[in-house]
């Protein structure tokens, strides 16, 4: 002739958030209780309902990934400065995560040259964005001068905040 109390519980790696909070109480006479779960780690979290003496019950959700935050996302070059003979490359990166650090996979991803000198070649090596939110180009150019970069997930509309630059440096004669 009481209420249950239940406890609530998941093995994901993120904040999770149950609402309302844990513990429920289940008023007597009622079987069930509902509540909402929140996440900000994608994945398969596994949740557990507890109330002794009763047996635990588990059950195995899954967290999307959000979409892709302009600002948690990262752009870089490697290495920053190249020779500018038309043929030494530098690779550029793009790390696509939404706003919890997640990382954003399957998403069209593509390059542009927003500032500098010349027009650097540009080849997409990975144009669509890998399990780990990485898409990645590389770049040459001819003209010597600072270039910098932008990347826009297509995809989300969204354009990378972080730019990458590369410096183009004449070889000297040796």
């Amino acid at each position: 002739d009481a209420n249950c109390s239940v406890t609530l519980a998941s093995d994901s790696s993120g904040t999770a958030t149950f609402s309302p909070a844990s513990p429920l109480t289940i008023a007597y006479g009622s079987s069930s209780a509902s509540f909402t779960y929140t996440d900000t780690k994608a994945g398969n979290p596994t949740i557990t309902a507890a109330s002794s003496p009763l047996t635990s019950a588990t059950q195995v959700e899954t967290v999307y990934t959000g979409t892709t935050s302009a600002s948690q996302s990262a752009l870089t070059a490697s290495p920053t400065s190249v020779t500018a003979d038309g043929s030494t490359t530098s690779t550029i990166m793009v790390t696509l995560e939404d706003a919890y650090g997640n990382p954003v996979a399957g998403n069209a991803v593509s390059l542009t040259m927003t500032s500098g000198t010349g027009t650097p070649t540009i080849t997409t090596i990975a144009g669509t964005t890998d399990a780990n939110g990485h898409g990645s180009w590389t770049v040459k150019s001819t003209t010597a001068g600072v270039a910098v970069f932008t990347a826009l997930d297509s995809s989300d509309n969204i354009t990378v905040t972080q730019t990458a630059t590369v410096t183009f440096v004449h070889c000297a004669a040796g």
